[in-house]
């Protein structure tokens, strides 16, 4: 351990001591090209040697800091060794320039191109493992980028519109960490054996193990890191825009829900805060929607609605934007007048029926409404049996049975329609412990009983 530690405080001085001999270098190389009209080959001479010596303890410290790990395999063993070669080629240079070894007067000349070029792509690649291979790119303009093939680098998380198609580790969790880790810990760069570039590897963890404990946040090494004080030595990230406190909050939801690499948004139980910070990182509005704002149909024309307002109906459009109808039946209409709402039964979503005698039977043409979200049926002579044929009706949301014939039988009946969210079932002859045993098997339905429900008999 102590030896590790030793050649890890020995290796950092890398980026220090490196610049030294690339001073050296490109001064030695300087020099080379001028002496062929002054007489600068002694200097040249000197520098060549200069740059050779310095090599060697960038050398040494660079092959201990590659020791630490992190970094990508391919590029760490072409840095290292034209690392190398560039040390051994300034050598050779000096001996050319000495007369120690004989040779043609261009072939120090050509060795000073060679090093030249090599210490070009040692630090392209240098440059690369410590920052990324879009560093040197990452503010070119974008006509230079295209053509040198260079991928946008995300820096904005983006915007969702419908939480049903969104996943929360893809659509939201990585594009967090895409902007704050993977700069660090992707397939080139792997700071501490991490690499976050895909699920898969992420949850392989790092060096020490996995970084990820699902369904505990606070046992998370990568939580844990995030959550340091900024002058921590193991506080994440290193480098670049912290995140921020409502990222962490929903990297700390996503953990605690279970860590899922797969699950959509629309399966994990959200807390209004959490709610909130999805809606102001991501613009996702996470509020329920009713069916009928979904929906979209053809307006229905002005003589048609005409023609119906003529027969007994008050006829509008639910809003400027939305054509689906809100119909009321005026009182006195006959029931076979019900039929011509036929030619608009997937354009209406609410309607009213209250007061005018509507019956069992009515119902077999309502069923026929597929649109239907609002039915309103108070104060007719409606029975148990007649809301059975409301079943077909898959979006029915609100359902008005006040004053009407219905008992606790009506209750297993609706039951199964599973969209209702609001029940009205004032001066009926349900009963209270029939309501509470409804609100059980439908958790998300709120039904308003009145204050005259028929109290249950008790022995």
């Amino acid at each position: 351990m102590i030896l590790l530690d030793i050649s890890s405080f020995v290796g950092r001085f890398h980026p220090l001591v490196v610049h030294l001999p690339i001073g050296f270098l490109l001064l030695a190389i300087v020099f080379e090209w001028l002496s062929q009209r002054w007489q600068l080959g002694k200097a040249a001479s000197v520098t060549w040697l200069l740059g050779a010596i310095s090599a060697l303890p960038a050398i040494v410290c660079g092959w201990m800091l590659a020791s630490e790990g992190g970094y990508d395999d391919d590029t760490l063993f072409w840095h290292r060794w034209l690392g190398v070669g560039v040390g051994i080629a300034a050598f050779v240079a000096w001996l050319l320039k000495s007369n120690i070894l004989s040779a043609p007067r261009w072939a120090t000349t050509g060795v000073s191109v060679g090093i030249l070029g090599l210490l070009t792509v040692v630090g392209h690649l240098g440059g690369n493992m410590t920052h990324g291979s879009d560093y040197l790119l990452e503010h070119a303009p974008k006509p230079v980028k295209l053509l040198l093939g260079s991928v946008e680098k995300i820096d904005s998380l983006p915007q969702w519109s419908e939480p049903d198609s969104v996943k929360v580790y893809a659509n939201l969790i990585e594009p967090i960490f895409a902007i704050k880790c993977m700069q660090c810990h992707n397939n080139e760069v792997q700071r501490g054996g991490l690499n976050m570039a895909s699920a898969e590897l992420l949850q392989e963890g790092g060096d020490n193990g996995p970084v990820l404990t699902s369904g505990n946040a606070l046992e998370s090494e990568l939580y844990k890191r995030v959550v340091l004080p900024n002058d921590h030595p193991k506080y994440m990230p290193l480098k670049g825009t912290p995140m921020t406190y409502q990222e962490i909050r929903l990297m700390e939801w996503w953990i605690n829900a279970g860590g899922s690499f797969e699950d959509k948004l629309t399966t994990i139980p959200l807390t209004k805060d959490v709610q909130n910070i999805i809606t102001r990182l991501f613009g996702l509005d996470l509020v329920a929607k009713p069916y009928y704002e979904k929906v979209k149909v053809v307006k229905t024309s002005e003589e048609v609605v005409q023609q119906l307002n003529n027969q007994g109906f008050k006829v509008k459009f639910l809003a400027s934007d939305n054509y689906l109808l809100d119909v009321k039946m005026m009182n006195g209409v006959e029931q076979s007048q019900l039929q011509s709402l036929l030619q608009v039964k997937d354009k209406i979503t609410w309607l009213d029926l209250s007061s005018t005698n509507a019956s069992d039977d009515w119902l077999k043409i309502i069923n026929q409404f597929e649109n239907l979200t609002r039915l309103e049926l108070a104060q007719n002579p409606i029975s148990d049996q007649g809301i059975e044929h409301l079943l077909t009706l898959k979006h029915l949301e609100t359902l008005n049975l006040y004053s009407t014939n219905v008992t606790n039988q009506v209750l297993e009946t609706l039951k199964k329609i599973p969209t209702l969210k609001r029940l009205y079932l004032w001066q009926t002859q349900v009963t209270e412990d029939a309501i509470a045993d409804l609100e059980r098997a439908l958790p998300s339905l709120d039904v308003d009983g009145g204050a005259n429900l028929v109290q249950a008999e008790t022995n």
